[in-house]
């Protein structure tokens, strides 16, 4: 996944070159190639616009009953430049941001469509790139203008099923702007539904738009839209591109330095530390006072439940922390691994900057309450953040040979006995099952329980419409093995990185490393609908499965994985074999420093040699 995230990355900073124009109207009108510029914010607006007439690439033309115009435009960029801006969408780790409103966290309840994710992207900066340009001029051909309208407000939008869209208005009739939404998903089937409406003043449906891959529907931002969500059979995202446009450079550059501004908060946010980094707490606690019930597998392996335990100051300071700066990675592959937890947004945070905070204080005394031992030490820290429509599967934390225990705190404040969100814990991994105990979500409520009993958090019921979130702290049995288990993991998305240099040499050099596939042609339908209506259940995949297959592929996959061809890597990994051979603890913990260091340092290297491109 690191390296793919990396490589697609990399197309994200090429400028437009007028040599890559398509004229033929059936055709595309533009691609990226060479040069496509979108890298960090300079804050310079460009006046200049494309001088291509779009208007061949116009499908539908609708009008409200006063005469407001909507437009449909298809084929105005290649699948290439699509996939490139998706790409960017997806894999930029702490773009994303969860926007509906929570109601117990200070602020006002704004507006809106009400899509859960949005994804604010530099206007300024959106503006110099392909998209940018090409947007900006369907939208001025089709409203048949020579006056500059300016994308000042630009954001990538991600719908889910079960999603409760709104019917929304982004401007007045005297503000004299206009709007652009474009689909992005590469495949879509006549039954996913995500339709996008245009409605009139009388509330009745003016148009529609189904979607179809890199397709712009403009409408003058006075009309209500309302963004349909996917079917509860499409069980990954749908990702928009919403762009509003106003004559008015001074909108566009308050948009711009206010991203800037938010950016700047973020990374303040970050180098303040962990919450709760001010003040240990203190090495005597009581745990067993908070103590509420302990419940143990038919084999003997145990679940804690503690209340309690943390500052509300502390919990309320990590929820707020988590919504507004959380580093979301957004994963709805769902490929069928019934061994993965299948939870769709996952925030993580770094190990040692935790381990100077309140709550691993807490953590590490209450794991010495239960276990009897004070060395352990965490190697994977996260927030789980699961609604209404999400489906989790049952999982293990580590395997069986491991001394690993899972500590999660409830982050959900006010939830009922009909809100669901319970963490089910199973005596197996089979479908003939029991169930050992189940944990219901309180404020602040802490279970503690041995990694290797499989479990599932629950996502919550309909009536709950806000987010279900779990801090999580994977620990084991001491920091040498806990370090361990993080330098494989960042080494993973380092690999990447590294391997991705030879692209970068060919991508200065100017060769083209993007083979052309046209994902807009539409696929067999007879076989659709037939081939929706027999595909396997996901639970029952697993009857199927030959166990000793998969052991050898992990087995011939772990081999690979310890063998890179990379000189660097290769060193890497020598030295990591030298600091499991010795044993030093100091050698471990330096290793994996060093190891996430380079990783921060070779992301600002790719980043610095793309912008060099330009």
């Amino acid at each position: 996944m690191a390296q793919l995230e990396v490589f697609l990355m990399l197309f994200l900073f090429c400028k437009l070159s007028p040599s890559t124009a398509d004229f033929e109207g059936d055709s595309y009108v533009l691609e990226a190639k060479d040069n496509f510029h979108f890298g960090s914010a300079e804050g310079h607006i460009e006046d200049s616009v494309l001088d291509f007439d779009l208007t061949s690439h116009l499908s539908f033309k609708y009008q409200t009953n006063d005469g407001r115009n909507i437009f449909v435009f298809d084929k105005l960029l290649k699948p290439k430049t699509l996939r490139t801006f998706l790409n960017y969408m997806t894999v930029d780790l702490g773009s994303w941001q969860f926007w509906l409103y929570e109601p117990y966290d200070d602020g006002i309840e704004e507006l809106s469509d009400n899509i859960p994710w949005v994804n604010p992207i530099d206007c300024v900066e959106f503006s110099k790139s392909i998209m940018g340009k090409t947007i900006q001029q369907a939208v001025m051909d089709a409203i048949g203008t020579k006056d500059t309208y300016y994308p000042y407000k630009v954001r990538g939008k991600l719908m889910r099923r079960g999603d409760f869209t709104k019917l929304y208005t982004d401007a007045n009739r005297t503000d004299d702007e206009f709007s652009a939404m474009m689909f992005l998903n590469p495949k879509w089937r006549k039954n996913d539904y995500g339709e996008l409406y245009l409605y009139d003043d009388d509330i009745e449906i003016v148009a529609g738009a189904v979607p179809k891959f890199g397709r712009l529907v403009v409408w003058n931002s006075s009309v209500s839209y309302l963004p349909r969500p996917p079917s509860i059979a499409f069980k990954k995202g749908q990702l928009l591109l919403h762009v509003q446009f106003s004559k008015s450079k001074e909108k566009m550059l308050k948009n711009h330095a206010e991203i800037a501004a938010s950016k700047a908060t973020r990374q303040a946010a970050y180098d303040a530390g962990f919450i709760g980094s001010d003040k240990l707490a203190p090495n005597d606690i009581d745990i067993q006072k908070n103590f509420v019930s302990t419940s143990k597998s038919l084999e003997g392996k145990e679940i804690h439940v503690f209340d309690d335990l943390f500052e509300t100051e502390d919990l309320d300071q990590l929820r707020a922390f988590i919504f507004k700066h959380g580093t979301y990675y957004y994963d709805d592959s769902d490929e069928g691994d019934n061994d993965s937890d299948n939870v769709q947004w996952i925030a993580g945070f770094e190990i040692d900057a935790y381990i100077k905070s309140r709550l691993w204080n807490i953590m590490r005394q209450t794991l010495k309450h239960i276990t009897g031992r004070d060395k352990w030490f965490p190697y994977d820290i996260s927030c789980n953040l699961i609604r209404s429509a999400d489906h989790t599967r049952i999982h293990q934390d580590c395997e069986p040979h491991e001394d690993e225990w899972t500590y999660l705190i409830y982050l959900t404040p006010n939830w009922t006995k009909n809100d669901y969100g319970e963490t089910a814990f199973y005596e197996t991994m089979t479908n003939d099952n029991e169930i050992i105990t189940e944990v219901r979500p309180k404020y602040g409520r802490a279970v503690v329980f041995q990694g290797i009993i499989p479990h599932s958090a629950r996502p919550p019921s309909t009536n709950q419409s806000h987010a279900r979130l779990t801090f999580v702290a994977k620990v084991s049995v001491d920091e040498f093995v806990g370090r361990h288990k993080a330098f494989r993991e960042e080494m993973r998305h380092y690999q990447g990185l590294v391997e991705t240099e030879s692209m970068l040499n060919a991508m200065e050099h100017g060769l083209d490393l993007d083979p052309e596939v046209d994902e807009t042609k539409p696929r067999n339908e007879k076989l659709s609908d037939d081939k929706e209506a027999s595909e396997p259940d996901d639970e029952m995949e697993g009857d199927e499965i030959n166990l000793d297959e998969i052991e050898k592929e992990e087995e011939e996959g772990f081999l690979h994985e310890e063998q890179p061809d990379h000189p660097v890597l290769q060193e890497l990994n020598a030295r990591l074999n030298a600091a499991l051979q010795t044993g030093g603890l100091d050698q471990m913990r330096n290793l994996h420093r060093e190891l996430h260091a380079r990783h921060v340092a070779a992301r600002q290297e790719a980043v610095k040699r793309i912008t060099n491109l330009i």
